[in-house]
C-alpha cells in the first residue's frame, strides 16, 4: 500500500476532527447525565466553586460541606481550574467543559498518530490509530464530558512522544518537556503515570550503550515527574484528614473475593475491552497484530517487545488491584489506549496493506460502530439517568432560583452526595435516609437539629418517606417551591 502524503495525512486528520464535532455538536449544551454522572457534576461542582468562591488552585472545594469551607484532598484539579477560568470570559455554561474535554481529545489522538508513526514507522497507521482513538467508544462517550481523564492521557501521551524525541534525536530540551507533561499527566490522575511503563521498558533495552550523562537526566527525569505526583497525594491525604470530608477514594481497591475478580475480569475481556474500549473494528486490528506478533519467529527481538511487555506486565497489577472500580468504571482503562490503539491500528494497516479503498470501509465502519454504541445508550437515552427536574432546563431553573445563593440547605437522598447538590447549585449536607436526620442522636442532638444550629436554612427532596416522617416535617417552615416531584422547604428555626 502505497504511504499517505503529509499533505493527504493533514486532510485525512481533520476530516477525522470534523466528524466526530459534528457527531458530538448536537448534545453540546445538555447537562451532565448518562454514565459516569456522579462523577460529572462531581467535577463540576469543583469548577463552580473555583469560579464563584475561590480561585486557589491548590484549595479545591466540594459541595457537600455541612458548614466548613469545603476545603478537601483530591486528584490535582488542573482540568477543572482550567474550565474555572474560561468561566470568566464566558461565564457559567455547559459547553465549556465539553468544548475543553472533546479539545484535549484531539491532542491525545494527535498524540496516538505521533507515537504510531514512530513505532511502526507508517503513516498510514498513525492515521488510523488517530481515527481509532477518536472513535474508541469509551474515548467518544469520555471526551466529551466532564472528566479529567480527558486531560492526563494527553498530557501523558505527548510526555511520551517528547521522550522519544529526546532518546533518538537527542534534542536536549525535550526530556525536560517530557517529564514536565508526564507530572502534570500523573497530577491529574495518578494511574496516567504508569503509561511511563514503556519509559522503562525502552531504559532496559538500551540501557548497555548509555553514558553517565544520559543516565543523569534518565534520574532527573524520574525526579521531576514522580516526586511532586507524591508530594501532591501526601498533601492531598492531609486534606482530607483536616477537613473529614472523604469525597473522592485515593485508595486501591482490589476484589474483596475470587469470585467476584472472575466476575469482573470476565466482564473486562469478552464486553467492555471489544466493545467500548476497542470498538469491534480496532479489536480486529489488534487480534490481527498478535497474530503476526506470535507467526514471527524474532519476535522477542523486536524493539518494541521489552516496551510493550513492561507495560502489560505493570498495568496487569494494576487492573487486578483495581477490579473493584473496574466492574463499572471503564474510564480507569483508559491508560491502556497508549498501547492498545498503535498496535491495532498498526495490525488492521497490515491486514490490509495492498487494499487501501478496504481499509477506508473498515475506518467507516468503526465510526458508524462507535455512533450506534454510544450516542443512543449515552447522549440520547431517553432515561437520561438524572431526576426529570434537573435534566429539563426551565425546572432545574427554577429550583435553583428559590434557593437564595448564599443559604445553606440539607437534600436528599442523594447517593452520590453531589448530584442534588450540582444541579441546585448550593452547598450544605446531603442524607441517604431519614434515620441520617433523626433516627439517631449525635452527641445528644438530632442531626438535622444540629445542621439547622450551623447554618442550615432551606430543606430540598423528592422522597415522600422522608416528608411524612413528623419529625421531620416538624422542623420544616414555609413550602417555598414545588418543581416536579422536589419540595423546597425553609427550615424552623430552633427554640432557644
Amino acid at each position: 500500500m502505497k504511504e499517505l502524503n503529509s499533505k493527504q495525512i493533514r486532510w485525512v486528520l481533520l476530516l477525522g476532527a470534523l466528524i466526530a464535532w459534528f457527531m458530538h455538536q448536537p448534545f453540546l449544551h445538555d447537562a451532565p447525565a448518562s454514565q459516569h454522572v456522579w462523577r460529572q457534576t462531581f467535577t463540576l461542582s469543583v469548577v463552580d466553586n473555583y469560579y464563584y468562591e475561590d480561585n486557589n488552585l491548590f484549595l479545591p472545594r466540594v459541595d457537600n460541606r455541612g458548614a466548613t469551607q469545603g476545603v478537601t484532598g483530591m486528584h490535582f484539579p488542573l482540568y477543572e481550574w482550567v474550565v474555572a477560568q474560561t468561566y470568566h470570559i464566558t461565564g457559567d455554561q455547559l459547553w465549556v467543559h465539553r468544548v475543553w474535554s472533546f479539545l484535549f481529545t484531539v491532542l491525545g489522538a494527535l498524540a496516538c498518530y505521533y507515537l504510531t508513526r514512530l513505532w511502526f514507522k507508517s503513516e498510514t497507521a498513525a492515521a488510523v490509530a488517530f481515527y481509532f482513538y477518536l472513535f474508541s467508544p469509551e474515548m467518544f462517550f469520555n471526551g466529551f464530558i466532564a472528566l479529567p481523564d480527558t486531560l492526563a492521557l494527553p498530557l501523558v501521551l505527548w510526555g511520551l512522544v517528547f521522550f522519544y524525541q529526546w532518546w533518538y534525536k537527542k534534542k536536549e530540551f525535550q526530556w525536560v518537556l517530557s517529564a514536565l507533561l508526564f507530572l502534570l499527566g500523573g497530577l491529574v490522575k495518578l494511574q496516567y503515570l504508569g503509561i511511563g511503563f514503556i519509559v522503562a521498558g525502552t531504559v532496559l533495552r538500551d540501557w548497555k550503550p548509555l553514558k553517565w550523562q544520559e543516565w543523569t537526566r534518565l534520574a532527573g527525569f524520574g525526579l521531576i515527574s514522580v516526586v511532586p505526583v507524591l508530594m501532591w497525594y501526601r498533601y492531598s491525604k492531609k486534606l482530607i484528614e483536616s477537613s473529614g470530608m472523604l469525597e473522592v477514594g485515593l485508595s486501591i481497591k482490589p476484589a474483596d473475593s475470587l469470585d467476584f475478580a472472575l466476575y469482573v475480569l470476565k466482564k473486562n475481556f469478552l464486553s467492555d475491552f471489544p466493545e467500548l474500549i476497542f470498538g469491534y473494528v480496532a479489536l480486529v486490528g489488534f487480534t490481527a497484530a498478535v497474530w503476526f506478533f506470535l507467526k514471527s519467529k524474532k519476535r522477542a527481538d523486536h524493539p518494541l517487545f521489552l516496551p510493550f511487555a513492561v507495560f502489560v506486565g505493570g498495568f496487569s497489577v494494576y487492573h487486578i488491584l483495581e477490579l473493584r472500580v473496574l466492574e463499572h468504571h471503564q474510564y480507569y482503562m483508559m491508560p491502556y489506549l497508549a498501547f492498545l490503539l498503535p498496535v491495532a491500528a498498526f495490525g488492521l494497516t497490515k491486514l490490509l496493506k495492498n487494499k487501501p479503498a478496504l481499509l477506508a470501509g473498515f475506518l467507516v465502519l468503526h465510526i458508524v460502530l462507535c455512533g450506534f454504541r454510544m450516542i443512543p445508550a449515552r447522549f440520547a437515552n431517553e432515561n437520561p439517568g438524572i431526576e426529570k427536574e434537573f435534566w429539563n432546563d426551565s425546572m432545574r431553573t427554577a429550583l435553583q432560583v428559590a434557593i437564595p445563593s448564599d443559604s445553606l440547605i440539607v437534600v436528599g437522598p442523594d447517593e452520590s452526595k453531589c448530584i442534588h447538590f450540582y444541579f441546585l447549585k448550593s452547598q450544605g449536607w446531603n442524607f441517604l435516609n431519614e434515620k441520617q436526620l433523626v433516627g439517631v442522636r449525635v452527641n445528644g442532638e438530632v442531626p438535622l437539629d444540629s445542621m439547622i444550629r450551623r447554618g442550615a436554612s432551606y430543606f430540598v427532596t423528592h422522597d415522600t418517606s422522608v416528608l411524612n416522617n413528623s419529625s421531620i416535617r416538624a422542623r420544616l417552615g414555609q413550602e417555598v417551591k414545588t418543581v416536579g416531584d422536589f419540595k423546597v422547604f425553609r427550615l424552623r428555626s430552633l427554640a432557644r
